[in-house]
Protein backbone atom coordinates (compact mmCIF):
# COMPACT_ATOMS: atom_id res chain seq x y z
CA UNK A 1 0.00 0.00 0.00
CA UNK A 2 1.16 3.54 -0.78
CA UNK A 3 2.86 5.12 2.22
CA UNK A 4 0.75 8.28 1.98
CA UNK A 5 -2.47 6.33 1.82
CA UNK A 6 -1.29 4.43 4.87
CA UNK A 7 -1.11 7.79 6.64
CA UNK A 8 -4.64 8.73 5.63
CA UNK A 9 -6.09 5.34 6.54
CA UNK A 10 -4.05 4.80 9.70
CA UNK A 11 -5.92 2.34 11.93
CA UNK A 12 -9.25 3.24 10.15
CA UNK A 13 -9.12 6.86 11.35
CA UNK A 14 -9.36 8.13 7.78
CA UNK A 15 -12.42 5.96 7.11
CA UNK A 16 -14.09 7.11 10.31
CA UNK A 17 -13.37 10.77 9.57
CA UNK A 18 -14.76 10.38 6.04
CA UNK A 19 -17.98 8.81 7.31
CA UNK A 20 -18.46 11.38 10.12
CA UNK A 21 -18.05 14.34 7.78
CA UNK A 22 -20.53 12.87 5.30
CA UNK A 23 -23.03 12.08 8.06
CA UNK A 24 -22.68 15.61 9.44
CA UNK A 25 -23.40 17.00 5.98
CA UNK A 26 -26.45 14.74 5.65
CA UNK A 27 -27.75 15.79 9.06
CA UNK A 28 -27.36 19.40 7.95
CA UNK A 29 -29.40 18.53 4.88
CA UNK A 30 -32.12 16.85 6.91
CA UNK A 31 -32.33 19.79 9.32
CA UNK A 32 -34.74 21.37 6.84
CA UNK A 33 -36.53 18.06 6.23
CA UNK A 34 -39.87 19.80 5.64
CA UNK A 35 -38.52 21.15 2.38
CA UNK A 36 -37.56 17.67 1.06
CA UNK A 37 -40.02 15.03 -0.10
CA UNK A 38 -39.81 11.44 1.15
CA UNK A 39 -38.65 10.25 -2.27
CA UNK A 40 -35.74 12.66 -2.43
CA UNK A 41 -34.87 11.96 1.20
CA UNK A 42 -34.60 8.23 0.50
CA UNK A 43 -32.63 9.00 -2.66
CA UNK A 44 -30.22 11.22 -0.73
CA UNK A 45 -29.81 8.58 2.00
CA UNK A 46 -29.03 5.88 -0.58
CA UNK A 47 -26.59 8.19 -2.38
CA UNK A 48 -24.98 8.96 0.99
CA UNK A 49 -24.54 5.26 1.70
CA UNK A 50 -22.99 4.75 -1.75
CA UNK A 51 -20.81 7.83 -1.25
CA UNK A 52 -19.50 6.54 2.09
CA UNK A 53 -19.00 2.98 0.80
CA UNK A 54 -17.09 4.14 -2.26
CA UNK A 55 -15.16 6.64 -0.13
CA UNK A 56 -14.03 3.88 2.23
CA UNK A 57 -13.64 0.75 0.10
CA UNK A 58 -13.06 2.41 -3.25
CA UNK A 59 -10.35 4.58 -1.78
CA UNK A 60 -8.79 1.56 -0.07
CA UNK A 61 -8.73 -0.20 -3.45
CA UNK A 62 -7.10 2.59 -5.45
CA UNK A 63 -4.62 3.20 -2.63
CA UNK A 64 -3.13 -0.22 -3.20
CA UNK A 65 -2.76 0.30 -6.95
CA UNK A 66 -0.63 2.70 -8.90
CA UNK A 67 -3.19 3.22 -11.67
CA UNK A 68 -3.77 6.85 -12.67
CA UNK A 69 -7.04 6.28 -14.50
CA UNK A 70 -8.56 4.34 -11.62
CA UNK A 71 -7.76 7.24 -9.31
CA UNK A 72 -9.29 9.75 -11.70
CA UNK A 73 -12.42 7.59 -12.11
CA UNK A 74 -12.77 7.37 -8.33
CA UNK A 75 -12.61 11.13 -7.80
CA UNK A 76 -14.92 12.06 -10.66
CA UNK A 77 -17.46 9.43 -9.52
CA UNK A 78 -17.37 10.76 -5.97
CA UNK A 79 -17.57 14.37 -7.13
CA UNK A 80 -20.67 13.46 -9.17
CA UNK A 81 -22.36 11.63 -6.27
CA UNK A 82 -21.48 14.37 -3.78
CA UNK A 83 -22.82 17.14 -6.00
CA UNK A 84 -25.99 15.14 -6.67
CA UNK A 85 -26.57 14.95 -2.91
CA UNK A 86 -25.95 18.69 -2.63
CA UNK A 87 -28.25 19.56 -5.53
CA UNK A 88 -31.20 17.51 -4.28
CA UNK A 89 -30.60 18.25 -0.64
CA UNK A 90 -29.89 21.96 -0.83
CA UNK A 91 -26.45 23.23 -1.72
CA UNK A 92 -26.18 25.82 1.00
CA UNK A 93 -24.89 25.78 4.56
CA UNK A 94 -22.81 23.07 6.17
CA UNK A 95 -23.96 20.30 3.84
CA UNK A 96 -21.24 21.50 1.44
CA UNK A 97 -18.82 19.68 3.81
CA UNK A 98 -19.67 16.49 1.96
CA UNK A 99 -17.06 17.36 -0.70
CA UNK A 100 -14.25 18.15 1.74
CA UNK A 101 -13.17 14.51 2.36
CA UNK A 102 -12.39 14.27 -1.35
CA UNK A 103 -10.12 17.30 -0.97
CA UNK A 104 -8.23 15.51 1.81
CA UNK A 105 -7.96 12.29 -0.18
CA UNK A 106 -6.65 14.11 -3.23
CA UNK A 107 -3.96 15.69 -1.07
CA UNK A 108 -2.84 12.22 -0.05
CA UNK A 109 -2.67 10.10 -3.19
CA UNK A 110 -2.47 12.48 -6.17
CA UNK A 111 0.55 14.20 -7.65
CA UNK A 112 0.59 17.98 -7.39
CA UNK A 113 -0.74 18.86 -10.87
CA UNK A 114 -3.55 16.31 -10.76
CA UNK A 115 -4.37 17.31 -7.20
CA UNK A 116 -4.97 20.88 -8.32
CA UNK A 117 -7.05 19.65 -11.25
CA UNK A 118 -9.33 17.55 -9.03
CA UNK A 119 -9.75 20.38 -6.53
CA UNK A 120 -10.50 22.76 -9.36
CA UNK A 121 -13.21 20.40 -10.57
CA UNK A 122 -14.57 20.19 -7.01
CA UNK A 123 -14.74 23.99 -6.72
CA UNK A 124 -16.24 24.54 -10.18
CA UNK A 125 -18.79 21.74 -9.80
CA UNK A 126 -19.89 23.07 -6.41
CA UNK A 127 -20.23 26.54 -7.90
CA UNK A 128 -22.44 25.23 -10.72
CA UNK A 129 -24.55 23.14 -8.34
CA UNK A 130 -24.98 26.12 -6.03
CA UNK A 131 -25.99 28.32 -8.96
CA UNK A 132 -28.35 25.69 -10.33
CA UNK A 133 -30.00 25.11 -6.97
CA UNK A 134 -30.42 28.74 -5.93
CA UNK A 135 -31.10 30.17 -9.37
CA UNK A 136 -29.15 33.37 -8.74
CA UNK A 137 -25.54 34.44 -8.15
CA UNK A 138 -26.17 36.14 -4.80
CA UNK A 139 -26.35 32.77 -3.05
CA UNK A 140 -23.20 31.67 -4.86
CA UNK A 141 -21.29 34.75 -3.72
CA UNK A 142 -22.55 34.23 -0.17
CA UNK A 143 -21.63 30.54 0.23
CA UNK A 144 -18.66 30.12 -2.12
CA UNK A 145 -15.99 32.03 -0.09
CA UNK A 146 -16.66 29.86 2.97
CA UNK A 147 -16.35 26.68 0.92
CA UNK A 148 -13.17 27.89 -0.79
CA UNK A 149 -11.63 28.75 2.59
CA UNK A 150 -12.52 25.31 3.96
CA UNK A 151 -11.21 23.61 0.83
CA UNK A 152 -7.87 25.43 0.93
CA UNK A 153 -7.53 24.80 4.68
CA UNK A 154 -8.15 21.06 4.30
CA UNK A 155 -5.79 20.85 1.32
CA UNK A 156 -2.93 22.65 3.10
CA UNK A 157 -3.48 20.95 6.46
CA UNK A 158 -3.57 17.44 5.00
CA UNK A 159 -0.48 18.11 2.86
CA UNK A 160 1.39 19.35 5.93
CA UNK A 161 0.32 16.29 7.89
CA UNK A 162 1.28 13.99 5.01
CA UNK A 163 4.67 15.69 4.62
CA UNK A 164 5.33 15.38 8.35
CA UNK A 165 4.32 11.73 8.33
CA UNK A 166 6.50 11.08 5.31
CA UNK A 167 9.43 12.85 6.96
CA UNK A 168 8.98 10.71 10.08
CA UNK A 169 8.92 7.57 7.97
CA UNK A 170 12.06 8.64 6.10
CA UNK A 171 13.80 9.37 9.39
CA UNK A 172 12.70 5.99 10.70
CA UNK A 173 13.94 4.27 7.56
CA UNK A 174 17.21 6.18 7.77
CA UNK A 175 17.58 5.11 11.39
CA UNK A 176 16.92 1.50 10.37
CA UNK A 177 19.46 1.78 7.55
CA UNK A 178 22.00 3.31 9.93
CA UNK A 179 21.39 0.53 12.44
CA UNK A 180 21.81 -2.06 9.70
CA UNK A 181 24.92 -0.31 8.39
CA UNK A 182 26.35 -0.14 11.91
CA UNK A 183 25.69 -3.84 12.35
CA UNK A 184 27.39 -4.59 9.04
CA UNK A 185 30.35 -2.42 10.02
CA UNK A 186 30.68 -4.39 13.24
CA UNK A 187 30.60 -7.62 11.27
CA UNK A 188 33.16 -6.25 8.82
CA UNK A 189 35.33 -5.08 11.72
CA UNK A 190 35.17 -8.55 13.23
CA UNK A 191 36.05 -10.11 9.86
CA UNK A 192 38.92 -7.65 9.38
CA UNK A 193 40.19 -8.50 12.85
CA UNK A 194 40.01 -12.21 12.05
CA UNK A 195 41.81 -11.65 8.75
CA UNK A 196 44.44 -9.54 10.50
CA UNK A 197 44.99 -12.28 13.07
CA UNK A 198 45.16 -14.92 10.34
CA UNK A 199 47.55 -12.79 8.33
CA UNK A 200 49.76 -12.29 11.36
CA UNK A 201 49.76 -16.03 12.04
CA UNK A 202 50.81 -16.70 8.47
CA UNK A 203 53.46 -14.03 8.75
CA UNK A 204 54.89 -15.55 11.92
CA UNK A 205 54.79 -19.00 10.34
CA UNK A 206 56.64 -17.73 7.26
CA UNK A 207 59.29 -16.05 9.37
CA UNK A 208 59.85 -19.21 11.42
CA UNK A 209 59.84 -21.50 8.41
CA UNK A 210 61.87 -19.34 6.01
CA UNK A 211 64.35 -17.92 8.49
CA UNK A 212 64.91 -20.34 11.33
CA UNK A 213 63.98 -23.31 9.14
CA UNK A 214 66.72 -22.42 6.68
CA UNK A 215 69.38 -22.22 9.38
CA UNK A 216 68.23 -25.42 11.05
CA UNK A 217 68.42 -27.22 7.70
CA UNK A 218 71.98 -26.01 7.16
CA UNK A 219 72.87 -26.85 10.77
CA UNK A 220 71.50 -30.36 10.36
CA UNK A 221 73.56 -30.88 7.20
CA UNK A 222 76.71 -29.65 8.96
CA UNK A 223 76.23 -31.99 11.92
CA UNK A 224 75.55 -34.97 9.65
CA UNK A 225 78.69 -34.20 7.64
CA UNK A 226 80.73 -33.91 10.84
CA UNK A 227 79.42 -37.24 12.08
CA UNK A 228 80.29 -38.89 8.79
CA UNK A 229 83.98 -37.84 8.82
CA UNK A 230 84.61 -37.88 12.57
CA UNK A 231 86.51 -41.23 12.60
CA UNK A 232 88.68 -40.43 9.58
CA UNK A 233 89.17 -36.66 9.61
CA UNK A 234 88.84 -35.09 13.06
CA UNK A 235 90.26 -31.75 11.87
CA UNK A 236 87.64 -31.39 9.13
CA UNK A 237 85.03 -32.53 11.60
CA UNK A 238 86.05 -29.70 13.94
CA UNK A 239 85.75 -27.20 11.06
CA UNK A 240 82.25 -28.42 10.34
CA UNK A 241 81.29 -28.11 14.00
CA UNK A 242 82.69 -24.57 14.03
CA UNK A 243 80.56 -23.85 10.97
CA UNK A 244 77.60 -25.31 12.83
CA UNK A 245 78.34 -22.99 15.72
CA UNK A 246 78.45 -20.03 13.30
CA UNK A 247 75.16 -21.11 11.78
CA UNK A 248 73.67 -21.27 15.27
CA UNK A 249 74.83 -17.73 15.93
CA UNK A 250 73.30 -16.56 12.66
CA UNK A 251 70.10 -18.39 13.48
CA UNK A 252 69.90 -16.52 16.78
CA UNK A 253 70.48 -13.24 14.95
CA UNK A 254 67.83 -14.19 12.41
CA UNK A 255 65.37 -14.93 15.22
CA UNK A 256 65.88 -11.40 16.48
CA UNK A 257 65.40 -10.03 12.97
CA UNK A 258 62.28 -12.15 12.54
CA UNK A 259 60.85 -10.79 15.78
CA UNK A 260 61.56 -7.30 14.52
CA UNK A 261 59.84 -8.13 11.23
CA UNK A 262 56.85 -9.60 13.05
CA UNK A 263 56.62 -6.32 14.94
CA UNK A 264 56.44 -4.62 11.53
CA UNK A 265 59.98 -3.31 11.63
CA UNK A 266 61.61 -5.00 8.62
CA UNK A 267 63.87 -1.99 8.08
CA UNK A 268 66.42 -3.60 10.42
CA UNK A 269 66.86 -6.55 8.05
CA UNK A 270 70.34 -6.44 6.43
CA UNK A 271 70.48 -5.93 2.67
CA UNK A 272 70.16 -9.15 0.72
CA UNK A 273 73.37 -8.33 -1.18
CA UNK A 274 75.24 -8.20 2.13
CA UNK A 275 73.72 -11.54 3.17
CA UNK A 276 74.50 -13.42 -0.04
CA UNK A 277 78.13 -14.40 0.87
CA UNK A 278 76.92 -15.93 4.14
CA UNK A 279 74.09 -17.74 2.37
CA UNK A 280 76.49 -19.14 -0.23
CA UNK A 281 78.98 -20.21 2.45
CA UNK A 282 76.30 -22.08 4.40
CA UNK A 283 75.12 -23.89 1.27
CA UNK A 284 78.63 -24.84 0.13
CA UNK A 285 79.62 -25.97 3.61
CA UNK A 286 76.60 -28.28 3.49
CA UNK A 287 77.99 -29.77 0.28
CA UNK A 288 75.99 -27.81 -2.29
CA UNK A 289 78.02 -25.99 -4.95
CA UNK A 290 76.43 -22.55 -5.17
CA UNK A 291 76.77 -19.88 -7.85
CA UNK A 292 75.46 -16.32 -7.75
CA UNK A 293 75.21 -13.73 -10.50
CA UNK A 294 74.36 -10.04 -10.13
CA UNK A 295 72.93 -8.33 -13.22
CA UNK A 296 72.58 -4.57 -13.55
CA UNK A 297 73.35 -1.88 -11.02
CA UNK A 298 72.10 -2.62 -7.49
CA UNK A 299 69.82 -0.06 -5.88
CA UNK A 300 68.30 0.43 -2.47
CA UNK A 301 65.18 -1.65 -2.03
CA UNK A 302 62.23 -1.02 0.28
CA UNK A 303 62.56 -2.99 3.55
CA UNK A 304 59.62 -5.28 2.77
CA UNK A 305 61.00 -6.13 -0.67
CA UNK A 306 64.49 -6.72 0.73
CA UNK A 307 63.10 -9.07 3.39
CA UNK A 308 60.98 -10.92 0.83
CA UNK A 309 63.95 -11.50 -1.51
CA UNK A 310 66.12 -12.67 1.38
CA UNK A 311 63.50 -15.15 2.60
CA UNK A 312 62.80 -16.42 -0.90
CA UNK A 313 66.48 -17.18 -1.55
CA UNK A 314 66.88 -18.82 1.86
CA UNK A 315 63.80 -20.98 1.37
CA UNK A 316 64.88 -21.92 -2.14
CA UNK A 317 68.28 -23.13 -0.88
CA UNK A 318 66.66 -24.96 2.05
CA UNK A 319 64.31 -26.78 -0.31
CA UNK A 320 67.24 -27.75 -2.53
CA UNK A 321 69.22 -29.09 0.44
CA UNK A 322 66.27 -31.04 1.83
CA UNK A 323 64.56 -32.40 -1.25
CA UNK A 324 66.42 -31.88 -4.51
CA UNK A 325 69.42 -34.22 -4.11
CA UNK A 326 71.24 -31.58 -6.16
CA UNK A 327 74.96 -30.91 -6.54
CA UNK A 328 74.64 -27.44 -8.06
CA UNK A 329 72.50 -24.47 -7.09
CA UNK A 330 72.50 -21.19 -9.04
CA UNK A 331 70.65 -17.93 -8.57
CA UNK A 332 70.76 -14.39 -9.90
CA UNK A 333 69.34 -11.01 -9.02
CA UNK A 334 68.63 -8.72 -11.97
CA UNK A 335 68.34 -4.93 -11.52
CA UNK A 336 68.31 -4.16 -15.25
CA UNK A 337 64.67 -3.04 -15.27
CA UNK A 338 64.19 0.17 -13.30
CA UNK A 339 60.62 -0.79 -12.47
CA UNK A 340 61.11 -4.31 -11.16
CA UNK A 341 63.59 -6.70 -9.59
CA UNK A 342 64.00 -10.16 -11.09
CA UNK A 343 65.19 -13.16 -9.08
CA UNK A 344 65.89 -16.54 -10.65
CA UNK A 345 67.02 -19.69 -8.84
CA UNK A 346 67.50 -23.23 -10.15
CA UNK A 347 69.22 -26.48 -9.28
CA UNK A 348 70.23 -29.71 -11.03
CA UNK A 349 68.31 -31.98 -8.69
CA UNK A 350 65.70 -34.64 -9.27
CA UNK A 351 62.91 -32.14 -9.90
CA UNK A 352 59.24 -32.78 -9.32
CA UNK A 353 56.03 -33.08 -11.30
CA UNK A 354 54.05 -31.58 -8.42
CA UNK A 355 54.89 -27.88 -8.18
CA UNK A 356 52.23 -27.05 -5.60
CA UNK A 357 54.82 -27.56 -2.90
CA UNK A 358 54.61 -27.56 0.85
CA UNK A 359 54.49 -24.75 3.33
CA UNK A 360 57.74 -23.25 2.07
CA UNK A 361 56.47 -22.64 -1.46
CA UNK A 362 53.13 -21.49 -0.08
CA UNK A 363 54.99 -18.96 2.06
CA UNK A 364 56.96 -17.80 -0.99
CA UNK A 365 53.75 -17.20 -2.93
CA UNK A 366 52.20 -15.31 -0.01
CA UNK A 367 55.23 -13.05 0.36
CA UNK A 368 55.36 -12.28 -3.35
CA UNK A 369 51.60 -11.70 -3.62
CA UNK A 370 51.67 -9.26 -0.72
CA UNK A 371 54.01 -7.08 -2.80
CA UNK A 372 51.91 -7.50 -5.99
CA UNK A 373 54.69 -9.56 -7.51
CA UNK A 374 54.71 -12.56 -9.84
CA UNK A 375 56.14 -15.98 -9.04
CA UNK A 376 56.66 -18.78 -11.55
CA UNK A 377 57.84 -22.28 -10.71
CA UNK A 378 59.41 -24.57 -13.30
CA UNK A 379 60.14 -28.21 -12.61
CA UNK A 380 60.14 -31.56 -14.34
CA UNK A 381 61.04 -34.93 -12.95
CA UNK A 382 64.77 -35.45 -13.45
CA UNK A 383 65.35 -31.91 -14.77
CA UNK A 384 65.81 -29.87 -11.63
CA UNK A 385 63.73 -27.18 -9.98
CA UNK A 386 63.55 -23.48 -10.88
CA UNK A 387 61.86 -20.37 -9.50
CA UNK A 388 61.39 -16.98 -11.16
CA UNK A 389 60.15 -13.99 -9.16
CA UNK A 390 59.38 -10.45 -10.32
CA UNK A 391 58.73 -7.72 -7.77
CA UNK A 392 57.70 -4.18 -8.75
CA UNK A 393 60.02 -1.45 -7.56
Amino acid sequence: MNRLSVFYRNEGIGDLAFALVVLAALFSTFSHVSEISAFWMITIILLGIVYIAVGVYGYAFISTRNNFWEKMAYFFLQITIGNAILFWGGATGFNAMILLPLVGQSAVILEENWRFLVNGVVAVSYTLVLRGYSGHWDSVLTNLPLFFAAQIFVLIFVRMAVSEDQAKREIQQLAEHLTEANQQLRQYAAQVEELAIERERNRVAREIHDGIGHHLTALNMQIKAAQAILPTNPRRCMELLQNAEEITRRALLDVRQSVAAIRENPSDTPSILNQIPKIINEAQTAGLVTEFKLVGHPRNLPPEMNLTLLRVVQESISNTLKHAQATMYSFLIDFTNDHEVLVKAWDDGIGSEDIRGGFGLIGMRERVNLLDGIIKIHSEKGKGFGIEIRLPG
